[in-house]
């Protein structure tokens, strides 16, 4: 039946990833509580749009202007903002797919690029944190961006187009989330040289960019970004003054080992455990449809000989460095913002730069040594439902913490419990996966991120400006203080019943 199916080869290939990434994720649609400072971005657009916009151009300026726009949305709406999430980063993998096809020339390659992009949870918090949504959206538009200057470079008569649609995606994506700037600056590079040039010639390049002049669009919006940021942003209350940082250029690439943190909630059973602890009977329904679609499309693609058996065709000369000089611009805004953070939604934008790079190191050193076998076959299949099941993990130990976290604070605000309190654990998930926090950058129970949830429920936050001081400086009394002080108020939670109790009852 498989061999008189005939459909289109890209078709089936976006169906293969999409689908794989689809079964990666659908644990974390549905929505779950919100987190830390996302109680407070509600507040954002509570006197309309524009009136926040001036308010927030007076408070920060251009820093992040959209990215609190659209928080000021989705944290309102966190079930919508899951479905957007896994759509969004669905059309993240198969743009960096597409983009990696066209660079590398090689289908097979950029397929397994993506899905190790797209299934593994490198970037989770971009998909379980309603706040991590704006980085992963600016990075969705900087391979959109890149796609758009790579098939429209030798396009004549849609160049001023092109260059007008780039140079507002560039800036919008700068006002969602800065991270890639520099890196979007440089992504126009590439088109700067033909197919068959063996060395550089400036004089060249100079003819090639005026005919190509869409390249400059990112990197004259990326200016005009900069230039935006540097005349309104304020000189006192800055919520991250700027700093100085050279190391950050490699210490940000070293750190990645730090990687392997996703994958630390297998080695202990309290997680292991976790794996499926959201799952009800239609999340089982929908992996069994999902693996039939992705068996069936899978087959379907491995029949296709132009997919399987398609002709090596040399890379361009340049493709190394235009992938260390997108690499390079990635970290140039950690040299001049202060150094690097570890959490996931940071990690989100760099691992696709890092996966072009290993696919250039496949094709030079190891391509022609190795030939596709279907040892390999079962190999890179085995990584792909490691990966998938991986993303289970990761959300499910998400899902609980964060449950068990709202379930907290509703217990405080029944309760009416103030002051001080002590919290007994059980399961440890800080014991269990010791890096969890880190990755997501904030201690779940840290008094400053726990308190929004308990005072949020209470109404404490309703009206609040946005300059209050407790946000983004971090003082002022709270609700409740978590320690170890004597006389601090027990409580333990009840994994049976899955809710807290009084320690002494």
């Amino acid at each position: 039946m498989i061999k008189n199916i005939k459909i289109p080869n890209s078709i089936v290939t976006y169906a293969v990833l999409s689908i794989a990434v689809l079964a990666a994720w659908f644990p974390a649609l549905g929505g779950h509580p919100l987190f830390s400072e996302e109680f407070h971005y509600r507040n954002m657009l509570n006197n309309g749009f524009w009136s926040f916009c001036v308010e927030w151009l007076q408070f920060q300026g251009m820093w992040r202007l959209l990215s609190q726009a659209v928080n000021g949305v989705t944290t309102n709406h966190p079930a919508f903002t899951s479905y957007l999430a896994v759509f969004t980063h669905i059309i993240t993998a198969c743009l960096f797919f597409r983009v990696t096809e066209i660079l590398f020339k090689r289908k097979g390659l950029a397929l397994v690029l993506a899905l190790t992009f797209g299934v593994f949870p490198w970037g989770f918090q971009t998909i379980v944190n309603v706040m991590g949504y704006t980085p992963m959206l600016a990075t969705t538009i900087f391979w959109g961006n890149l796609l758009l200057l790579l098939k429209f470079a030798n396009n004549k008569k849609q160049q001023p187009y092109i260059f007008a649609i780039s140079f507002i995606l560039t800036f919008v994506a700068q006002s969602l989330y800065e991270i890639l700037v520099f890196a979007f600056m440089f992504s126009g590079a590439i088109i700067c040289f033909d197919e068959g040039d063996k060395s550089f010639n400036l004089r060249k390049i100079i003819n090639n960019l005026r005919r190509t002049y869409i390249a400059l669009a990112p990197f004259l919006s990326g200016l005009a970004f900069l230039i935006s940021y540097k005349l309104t942003y304020p000189e006192s209350n800055r919520m991250y003054p700027p700093g100085f940082a050279i190391q950050a250029v490699f210490s940000i690439y070293f750190r990645q080992y730090t990687n392997y943190y996703i994958f630390q909630p297998w080695l202990s059973p309290v997680t292991r455990n976790l794996i499926f602890h959201s799952w009800g009977l239609s999340d089982v329904l929908l992996f069994g449809i999902l693996l039939f679609a992705l068996t069936l499309s899978l087959s379907i693609l491995l029949k296709q000989r132009d997919f399987v058996k398609s002709k090596l065709l040399p890379v361009s000369k340049f493709l190394l460095p235009y992938i260390l000089l997108l690499i390079f611009g990635a970290s140039l805004l950690y040299v001049v913002s202060g150094g690097y953070q570890l959490e996931s939604r940071k990690r989100y934008s760099l691992i696709p730069l890092l996966l072009l790079l290993v696919g250039w190191i496949w094709c030079k050193f190891f391509e022609n040594r190795v030939k596709f076998t279907r040892k390999m076959l079962v190999l890179i299949m085995t990584c792909g439902v490691f990966g998938i099941s991986t993303s289970w993990l990761v959300t499910g130990v998400y899902l609980y913490e964060i449950n068990r976290q709202d379930a907290l604070a509703e217990f405080i605000v029944t309760h009416k419990v103030k002051g001080d309190i002590e919290l007994e654990f059980n399961p440890d998930i800080k014991a269990a996966w010791p890096t969890l926090y880190t990755t997501i950058g904030f201690d779940m129970y840290d008094n400053w991120v726990f308190n929004f949830a308990p005072e949020s429920k209470l109404g404490l936050w309703t009206g609040r400006p946005l300059t209050d001081r407790a946000w983004f400086l971090h003082e002022g009394e709270r609700l409740v203080n978590i320690t170890q002080k004597p006389g601090a108020v027990k409580l333990r939670f009840n994994p049976d019943k899955f809710r807290w109790e009084f320690a002494n009852t």
